[in-house]
């Protein structure tokens, strides 16, 4: 029988041979560069307030001190814009009211005629001024306690209301009449602006104050043709 070569097998490995090789680990990209943050927007209501104020005073205030309080809640810009037109909307109403005395403060010497329609123009003035004082100060506490303000408005525009309720001159009733009727739609409209929250539009308050700003200079118009 013939003799069968014995199977072939890999020769040994040397003694200190290396290692084989490995494939190397994955490393992970570096994360991509991030851009600046981007930068807080302007809040609106500072921008309205600014241009208000070169037209419709009242408005400018309003919308100065609800900008204030949005700035602070939201981390917005436009601080001194709101308060730029709230300094301009201070200006203007004051202003406004000196004219007002002085126009009626000049008919109250032009002769006994018209002493009854001077007189409720006169209470008519001093009643208007306190109101305006007091929904103004009552709108700068809007930061602190929204629902606080929205009452003091109310009580200040009741009491304009109570204040001229028994003038007499047809012409001042009828003046009254329509100051008192848009001191109510601005009333309804910032109690819908706080019901409504961060969510709310500031754009029918912003109209119903310049109702009552167009409102309260035709009465001072009315106040100041005494004589004619």
């Amino acid at each position: 029988m013939t003799d069968q070569p014995p199977p072939y097998s890999a020769p040994p490995a040397a003694s200190g041979a290396p290692a084989p090789a490995t494939a190397p680990a994955f490393v992970a990209a570096p994360p991509a560069p991030v851009g600046p943050p981007m930068a807080p927007k302007t809040n609106t209501l500072a921008i309205i307030s600014l241009v208000a104020a070169f037209f419709v005073s009242l408005a400018a205030i309003i919308c100065g001190h609800i900008a204030l309080s949005q700035i602070k809640k939201r981390g917005e810009r436009g601080r001194g814009l709101a308060i730029a037109g709230l300094v301009l909307g201070y200006l203007g109403l004051v202003g406004g009211i000196i004219l007002a005395i002085f126009a009626i403060t000049f008919s109250l010497t032009t002769g006994t005629a018209v002493v009854t329609k001077a007189a409720d123009c006169v209470k008519v003035e001093k009643a208007g001024s306190a109101m305006i004082s007091s929904v103004t100060t009552a709108f700068s506490a809007t930061s602190s306690s929204t629902e606080n303000a929205q009452a003091d408005i109310k009580a200040a525009t009741d009491t304009f209301q109570s204040e001229t309720a028994n003038v007499k001159n047809a012409e001042v009733v009828a003046g009254v009449q329509n100051v008192d009727a848009k001191l109510e739609a601005m009333n309804k409209a910032f109690g819908d602006l706080v019901a409504a929250g961060d969510q709310g539009d500031p754009a029918a308050l912003q109209s119903a104050a310049t109702d009552v700003d167009t409102a309260l200079t035709a009465l001072t118009k009315t106040c100041t043709s005494i004589t004619k």
